[in-house]
């Protein structure tokens, strides 16, 4: 507040407790003024029943501001963030559960909500001055806030007492004082930041908006010079245990600062996304300090995403502790990027270290305390996912040095290059030294991978310990430039070539790994700290300043065997040349967003269509996303000569496992892959994950007298997880289960050539939320077998569990929608058939199965060997919904629901269709009389039939998206604001009137109809219709999106509207404008 004549007025009481302390009851009963607010500038801060003198505020100043023009009385300009370290950062309320928690005062933070739809913005009147420069010096006593607007001067040593919380913004930059006058020494010790015992530190920047520490002298200035030891750095202590005698010790050159204790899960705040830049001066005596010291850090702190460049000594220094490292980098620093010592026993992965020709180290790590080797805690660092880079011209002292009794676990490194030698160990105590992963002993041994890569450099192992050690050598592919005038790296890809060393004979990290460590360390497919998604670009002083390269990768072509475990990443083009087989317990492991391109070919038997198959015992892990689903697609584009309709351009996707199949033996091979088996007696078998995955124009020949599927799915087990997937112009099925159990959830068919699901061969799996188009030559929705051997009851019989399952035909196509037949049984309920120019449902050839519309007789005749369709199911615009059923008795009813539920498509001229909203309206026939799913742990229970509701999960990822064939709005009958029920039919005005882009058409029901709107233009052409369903008695109203059956948006004119219910109806018209 800020300003004013009279501040808080309060007068007229009734009887509520007017107070500054905080009630704990009385609630609503009380008036609480809290004496944190600011009242700034204000003549007369309290005025009546406030004027007590027990009510204060804080009357500092907020650091606001405004002028005004005095002919107006209008303010004309004001600045509503408040300055750095004012009073709207000091002795914030702490507020309820429903508000948002802030660290200040007032409205606005140092982020301005106000601008850029704001009147105040649009007329210039926000104004933002420039901050004073905020000092840091001294001792912070008390809890503070340093927003991001703040202009912030490391002066000198600046220390966080003990209990007192220093937080940082995202955003913040601290410039740190140089002294050009006279060096740092211990009389005059460079600018630091210590945390103290005790204390926290709470500095959570952001990817976009990283904490930057730097010194305040720029490059290029004549006191720059190659950019290290300007200031000094950040120094944080805590309580986690070291091995000095007494279990404490103080940080050199910082005087009666003690660090150490015995609480290793000790918690001194976090360090996100913290960048800290040109440190390592003098703090004290023959002192430089380290970019980031961590001393005596339990392990509840958290220090991730923070780098340390030209740093004059180390780049992190762990002084003991537990404290670990995450998505951590060092450049050009002028002695160790990541030093240990003193019993520290923290944990570490994706780390990189960028090492100048005159740095000394990656790792010094140490143990050694009071001249004893085996000093306990021993230290014992657990690192993993570790780039080293060295330029072998230049760098000619050790990458790595272990030594003085230290433990440690070291796996997934990559080293490139080194002009000294790799790994070096000596000064040993008692500890293992081994290549053998020990199963107990820790933390007395050190175990170095064999695994990990030694590339580019001199001697790989040095000293007698580690001499006959070995290590992978093949080339990661990285790349690097070095300016030789000042021996630092100027150009690095960190990002490994696909399908190199680095994605091969990875280390599991979970291996031997205690509960604590499989919950800090990730899953990892590649070795090194990068993958194909640099996590360095955005926020480094290795990207800021252009360091960061990628090289162009050329394009990798996948065929034979794949017998080892390999990555697929996204920044690579893949070219499926072959059949490509992977083998059995190897995992082939595809990254979101990676496409795989198929090569196009005159297929035949002895020039077999490139497919992708997995076999039993061995997984696909591709797990994609909805923003990066994986898409293996033909190479041709839709407009080359060879396209035509987009199917059978390549074979497809196989997933073979050891679930039961119906076959003699247990095993089948598919057709058209010599010596593939699939099937075993593993209902849950697990053979990996497909989750939005997208396998386009695929069906071509791979065998004789055999066209791919575009996922075949054989003997596969429940222990697999195939969910967001999506077949689109196959020439063959959609999916094909050959037996097995696997379950399938939220997948789409487009357009396929014969069947969109098809099962045989003993399949007994579940699906839930499928969706299928059938194209105007497309064979069935469904066509579900049992029949093995010439058994149409041969066992497991196949039991298909299927739920909220869309089926949109083409009343042009005079196929069946489905087809159930040979003996199979099943489960089917809440379908949604759309379309059909001949059968819905057609069953034959039956064993001794029960076909039935009764799910009590189904269930008392026993699992699987009943047919079960549920009664509810609703078939639209079908020509004959049930056929053959006859033969099966008179337990089968032949009832379904014969209401529109909504479903709008049109068909193009190329047979696939045009426009599709598969949404039935809200409220409609889709919403009415839902079964009940089954319940287990699979099946979702929803209140809607088909598999959408108002949430289109294919939007985005599916090829109806990306085609611009998907509606993306849905109708709904919602109720009117308007009270009770009509004595009679009518309609209201629609509004708004005119419109643009939708409007809303009302209308109210005297009794429970039948309801239908349709739109038509001014030549009484029908423009869209929507039945809407058997409604309730009531005011309802629908929108229209001014657009018409094909979704395409319709011109600017007027409109009539016609409201059909029952066997009345009524005209309104409405005019559009655009």
């Amino acid at each position: 507040m800020i300003i004013h004549d009279i501040g808080w007025e309060n007068d007229d009481n009734g009887t509520e407790l007017v107070t500054q302390t905080f009630p704990s009851s009385g609630y609503p009963n009380y008036l609480y003024v809290s004496k944190n607010n600011v009242v700034n500038k204000v003549k007369t801060p309290f005025k009546d029943s406030f004027s007590d003198s027990s009510f204060t505020s804080i009357t500092a100043d907020a650091g606001l501001s405004i002028t005004s023009d005095t002919t107006t009385g209008m303010i004309t300009s004001v600045d509503l963030t408040p300055k750095a370290g004012g009073s709207a950062f000091a002795d914030v309320d702490t507020l309820g559960s429903w508000f948002y928690a802030t660290d200040f005062k007032g409205a606005v933070g140092s982020d301005n909500w106000l601008k850029g739809w704001t009147y105040l913005d649009e007329k210039g009147i926000l104004k933002d001055q420039v901050e004073d420069v905020y000092v840091l010096e001294g001792t912070i006593t008390k809890d503070t806030f340093l927003p991001a607007s703040g202009n912030y001067y490391l002066k000198e040593q600046t220390f966080v007492d003990s209990g007192v919380t220093l937080t940082i913004e995202a955003g913040a930059t601290f410039k740190a004082r140089f002294d050009a006058t006279a060096a740092f020494s211990g009389s005059n010790p460079a600018p630091a930041l210590v945390i103290k015992q005790g204390a926290k530190i709470m500095a959570e920047g952001t990817k976009d908006k990283p904490i930057t520490f730097r010194s305040e002298i720029e490059p290029g200035s004549a006191n720059y010079g190659n950019g290290r030891g300007m200031w000094g750095g950040i120094v944080v202590n805590g309580y986690a245990p070291i091995s000095t005698t007494g279990g404490t010790n103080n940080v050199e050159g910082l005087t009666g600062i003690a660090y150490g204790g015995n609480d290793p899960d000790d918690n001194s705040g976090v360090m996100r996304y913290v960048r800290v830049w040109n440190g390592g001066a003098v703090v004290g005596s023959d002192n430089e300090l380290n970019g980031i010291t961590l001393a005596g850090v339990g392990r509840g702190t958290t220090v991730e995403y923070c780098e340390v460049a030209l740093n004059l000594d180390d780049g992190f220094e762990m002084f003991g502790g537990t404290v670990d490292l995450k998505y951590c980098v060092v450049y050009a620093q002028g002695d160790d990027a990541f030093d240990t010592d003193e019993g520290y026993q923290g944990r570490g992965q994706f780390l990189v270290s960028v090492l100048a020709n005159d740095s000394d180290r990656a790792h010094e790590m140490d143990n050694r305390t009071n001249g004893d080797t085996d000093s306990q805690p021993r230290s014992h660092p657990k690192f993993m996912n570790v780039t080293v880079i060295s330029d072998s011209a230049g760098h000619t002292n050790d990458n790595i040095k272990v030594r003085e009794g230290t433990g440690g676990d070291f796996r997934n490194y990559v080293m490139y290059g080194g002009g000294g030698d790799g790994w070096e160990n000596d000064d040993n105590g008692t500890e293992t030294v081994t290549q053998t992963l020990p199963t107990s002993g820790y933390p007395n041994y050190l175990y170095i991978s064999k695994n990990n890569i030694v590339y580019k450099v001199k001697t790989p192992f040095k000293d007698a310990s580690v001499e006959a050690f070995t290590s992978e050598n093949g080339d990661p592919g990285y790349m690097i430039e070095s300016n030789t005038s000042t021996g630092f790296i100027t150009k690095v890809d960190l990002t490994p070539t696909p399908l190199g060393p680095a994605y091969s004979k990875l280390d599991n990290p979970f291996e031997g790994a205690s509960a604590s460590d499989s919950a800090f360390f990730d899953e990892v497919y590649f070795k090194g700290a990068v993958g194909s998604d640099n996590w360095l670009k955005g926020w480094t002083y290795l990207d800021e300043m252009g360091i960061i390269v990628e090289q162009e990768e050329s394009l990798v072509a996948l065929g034979g065997d794949i017998t080892e475990n390999t990555t697929l990443v996204n920044d690579t083009e893949y070219y499926l040349n072959e059949q490509t087989f992977v083998k059995d317990g190897v995992t082939l492991t595809i990254e979101k967003g990676t496409t795989i391109y198929a090569r196009y070919g005159a297929y035949g038997a002895s020039n077999p269509a490139p497919a992708l198959v997995i076999e039993r015992g061995a997984k696909i892990v591709a797990a994609g996303t909805k923003d990066e689903p994986i898409t293996f697609k033909s190479e041709l584009k839709s407009d080359d000569a060879n396209y035509g309709n987009g199917r059978g351009l390549w074979g497809g996707l196989v997933v073979n496992g050891r679930a039961p199949i119906s076959n003699a033996g247990g095993s089948a091979n598919v057709e058209g892959l010599t010596g593939v088996a699939y099937g075993g007696s593993d209902p849950n078998d697990d053979s990996g994950t497909l989750r939005y995955v997208r396998v386009w124009n695929g069906g071509a020949v791979i065998g004789v007298d055999n066209e791919l599927n575009g996922i075949t799915l054989a003997g596969v087990g429940r222990g697999t997880t195939v969910e967001y997937c999506e077949v689109a112009l196959n020439l063959d099925d959609g999916f094909e289960m050959f037996g097995g159990t696997v379950d399938l959830k939220y997948c789409s068919v487009i357009g396929v050539g014969d069947d969109a699901f098809d099962t045989d061969g003993g399949y007994q799996g579940r699906g839930q939320f499928l969706f299928v188009q059938r194209a105007a030559d497309s064979d069935r929705a469904h066509e579900m077998d049992n029949r093995t051997n010439g058994n149409t009851d041969s066992q497991p019989r196949s039991h298909p569990r299927f739920a909220n399952v869309t089926i949109i035909g083409d009343k042009a196509n005079t196929n069946d929608l489905i087809k159930l037949r040979e003996g199979s049984g099943g489960d089917f309920r809440n379908y949604i058939l759309v379309g059909g120019g001949n059968d819905g449902i057609e069953n034959d050839d039956n064993g001794s199965e029960l076909v039935t519309q009764d799910l009590a007789a189904a269930e008392a005749f026993g699992y699987p060997n009943y047919l079960y369709i549920s009664p509810n199911i609703v078939m639209y615009d079908v020509v004959d919904p049930f056929k053959d059923f006859d033969q099966s008795g008179e337990t089968f009813t032949e009832t379904y629901i014969d209401k529109d539920p909504g479903i709008t498509y049109t068909m193009g001229s190329d047979g696939q269709v045009a426009k599709v909203n598969p949404r039935p309206i809200l409220g409609g026939a889709a919403y009415q009389d839902v079964d009940n799913v089954i319940v287990d742990n699979f099946f979702t229970q929803v209140q809607y039939k088909g598999a959408f509701d108002k949430n289109n999960w294919l939007d985005g990822w599916s090829w109806l998206s990306e085609t611009e064939r998907l509606e993306t709005e849905v109708l709904s009958v919602e109720e009117d604001l308007v009270a009770g029920i009509p004595s009679s039919f009518e309609i209201k005005n629609n509004y708004p009137n005119p419109f643009n882009p939708s409007t809303k058409i009302s209308f109210g029901l005297p009794t429970q109809s039948e309801v239908k709107v349709t739109i038509f233009n001014v030549l009484g052409e029908q423009i869209m219709e929507y039945n809407l369903g058997n409604i309730q008695p009531g005011f309802r109203s629908v929108t229209w999106h001014g657009k018409n059956m094909n979704g395409a948006p319709v011109p600017s004119g007027m409109y009539f509207y016609r409201v059909n219910a029952g066997t009345e109806f009524k005209i309104g018209k409405m005019t559009l404008l655009k």
